[in-house]
């Protein structure tokens, strides 16, 4: 007998950051699913990332960071437009921001291999928040290419942000017509 992962699996589309409300994951589940989620392809057991934590309290100090380094960058923007940027990280109860800080002197395994392991990681931290019942959204843009964002998270030369993982419990669950 064949196992079978569900249909609903398949058709399963991401949830939208808007649709990501309260209640966010508690402590326990928050640990829980992170632990679970290290267990990824990893050449040399490198661990080459790093999971920041944000409940919605702890949003506002990132989301600051986020305005400030917007108006730098932008300085014809609109209020609209800097409100919008401001909010942007604090649109769910929980946020998680991984970065990849590779190893680049490593003659056995080359940093692509290390990056390609964060992405499992965040892949992995998505199916496991919604095995809890939660939803999750990850996103890049233009902060996880920023050089101020990466001096924050004292990312140095080849490292980066793998991305921003917005976690929350859905409002509604989205599925593909076929």
């Amino acid at each position: 007998m064949s196992k079978q992962l569900s249909k609903s699996f398949f058709k399963r589309l991401s949830t939208p950051i808007n649709l990501l409300v309260d209640p966010g994951p508690n402590d326990e589940e928050i640990d829980h699913a992170i632990n679970i989620s290290k267990d990824v392809p990893d050449h040399g057991n490198l661990k080459p990332w790093n999971i920041a934590v944000y409940k919605k309290a702890e949003q506002i100090n990132l989301s600051e960071l986020r305005r400030a380094i917007f108006i730098e960058n932008n300085p014809q923007s609109t209020d609209s437009q800097i409100e919008s940027e401001f909010l942007k990280f604090q649109r769910t109860p929980l946020l998680l921001v991984v970065t990849s800080k590779v190893i680049i002197d490593n003659p056995k395994i080359p940093i692509i291999e290390q990056y390609l392991s964060g992405g499992a990681l965040c892949q992995n931290i998505l199916l496991a928040f919604n095995q809890l019942g939660y939803g999750a959204k990850w996103v890049t843009g233009w902060p996880s290419r920023s050089k101020s964002f990466l001096d924050f998270f004292q990312l140095k030369n080849e490292d980066i942000v793998l991305g921003f993982i917005h976690i929350g419990t859905p409002d509604k669950i989205i599925y593909r017509d076929k």
